[in-house]
């Protein structure tokens, strides 16, 4: 009888743990993250100088004389 029992909890104890598993293997392979679906309109091209301004103002500090900027 009690060979029974403990064979019971052993299966119910491995059907749960398989189960979490399936569920945050699941979880973790769905991406949770948003797509940006706007297109952004371009104002000005690379080698244009107001681009390095713009670019500076929307980082924070602006560009000093002196740096350089190069599109990777």
């Amino acid at each position: 009888m009690r060979s029974v029992l403990r064979n019971r909890v052993w299966w119910v104890l491995v059907t749960v743990i398989v189960t979490l598993a399936v569920v945050l293997l699941g979880l973790n392979l769905t991406s949770g993250e948003k797509k940006i679906e706007r297109h952004i309109e371009r104002l000005y091209a690379l080698d244009d100088p107001r681009f390095g301004e713009e670019l500076g103002v929307l980082l924070g500090p602006p560009f000093l004389p002196g740096n350089r900027v190069k599109a990777l």
